[in-house]
């Protein structure tokens, strides 16, 4: 099996936290999105300067992410990350357990409050 050595990993790791914080002043976010739409239900934005701390080992941690209110009631089917300009990054599945993404619960009602305790990011050896 292949194996990519750390360094290489850091490389490509933070080749991605570069592009979420390369819009300048407009912060990172994360968009948790219902099935078939593009319209989020809520928004957590991420912390400035960095999305993220340095990657270490092919792994990095995100840094504060505020919480959100959500704007509208649906299910949420998936979260995507985006740059402050709105692009679209990374896309990850979300479900209350056994995810790239977990959450406490996948049904928002408006006004629910929206919180990310903690992301981590891997870039694998293999």
């Amino acid at each position: 099996m292949a194996t990519l050595e750390n360094t290489y990993r850091d490389v490509m790791l933070q080749a991605f936290i570069d592009t979420l914080d390369a819009s300048g002043t407009s912060l990172a976010y994360l968009s948790f999105e219902p099935s078939g739409s593009a319209s989020a239900l809520a928004l957590c934005y991420m912390s400035s300067p960095a999305a993220f701390a340095s990657s270490s080992a092919g792994v990095s941690s995100a840094n504060a992410v505020a919480d959100s209110t959500a704007a509208a009631a649906g299910t949420l089917d998936h979260v995507c990350f985006r740059t402050g300009g709105a692009a679209k990054v990374l896309t990850a599945t979300i479900a209350t357990a056994s995810a790239e993404f977990a959450i406490n619960g996948l049904v928002l009602t408006t006004a629910d409050t929206v919180q990310v305790t903690a992301i981590t990011l891997t870039m694998p050896a293999s």
